[in-house]
């Protein structure tokens, strides 16, 4: 007599899959006052916000990740809407003034107020601190952008303070370019570097790779205006949160002038392209 086989094979769950990010087709500007703005791209002289989120984000500046809003500390899921709330606060060691987020989804937070502090760096989807950074290469910063290798630069008070991946736990990192009272800064698919001038001046320095103690920016470009936080989008437009007057300036290449201004009827800080 023949007797069936009997299998004793067993499926494992399959890991849960990173969310895939959407293309990226709004502007998310931060306000002084804790409000949320949802721009649709490309931006015309008449745009105005799709979705207003008030009273629930902070003064600073806003990074985008694998479908997540980070600004401040405050955490929200994409899209963003009118009545969405904080999926989640991250532990901070000051308080946040710029984000920024590398492709693999690891958070840095540039932290100044009142102490020359540090920036937060949180890996994995940590909620507190993984390590954090500190010493004379993050003096004061007011912002951080990480380029397309990983490497991250920290907008210090009269300096940039500059860290080669893959940014580590005890890394020292070196300082460069001119004093000046460094606010936005954001790198471009080259990795060039661009800063804007927070003292109201209206300028953006600009450098360009290798970095090193020496690098030194070309002439300052004047667009007038007191400039905040800086984005750039996967096509080379570049914006720029503006006060004096109350606008977001949209440049393109090789961000000599400003191409287009939208204004705004509240006070810009922190701007991120995204879903």
């Amino acid at each position: 007599m023949l007797t069936a086989a009997c299998s004793n094979t067993s499926t494992s769950p399959s890991p849960t899959p990173t969310p895939t990010p959407l293309p990226p087709t709004h502007l998310y500007v931060s306000d002084f006052t804790g409000n949320l703005y949802v721009y649709t791209l490309p931006l015309t002289a008449s745009s105005t916000p799709t979705v207003t989120l008030a009273g629930q984000g902070a003064l600073a500046g806003i990074a985008i990740s694998q479908n997540k809003l980070y600004n401040g500390p405050f955490v929200f899921q994409l899209p963003l809407t009118s009545s969405s709330v904080k999926t989640a606060t991250l532990t901070t060691t000051s308080s946040v003034v710029s984000d920024a987020a590398d492709a693999s989804g690891t958070i840095y937070l540039a932290e100044n107020m009142n102490s020359t502090c540090c920036i937060d760096v949180y890996q994995g989807g940590a909620t507190s601190p993984t390590f954090t950074l500190s010493g004379a290469s993050v003096d004061a910063p007011f912002g951080v952008a990480v380029d397309s290798g990983g490497n991250l630069f920290s907008a210090n008070v009269g300096s940039i303070g500059y860290f080669t991946a893959p940014v580590h736990s005890g890394q020292v990192g070196i300082i460069f370019g001119r004093d000046a009272f460094n606010e936005g800064l954001v790198t471009d698919a080259s990795i060039n570097l661009y800063v804007a001038d927070g003292n109201g001046t209206g300028t953006i320095d600009y450098y360009h790779p290798p970095y090193t103690i020496a690098s030194a920016p070309g002439t300052p470009v004047t667009i007038g205006g007191k400039l905040w936080q800086m984005a750039i989008g996967p096509d080379g437009t570049m914006y720029i949160a503006s006060q004096t007057p109350n606008q977001l300036d949209v440049l393109t290449s090789p961000y000599t002038s400003i191409a287009l201004a939208v204004p705004t009827s509240f006070n810009a800080y922190g701007v991120a392209v995204g879903p």
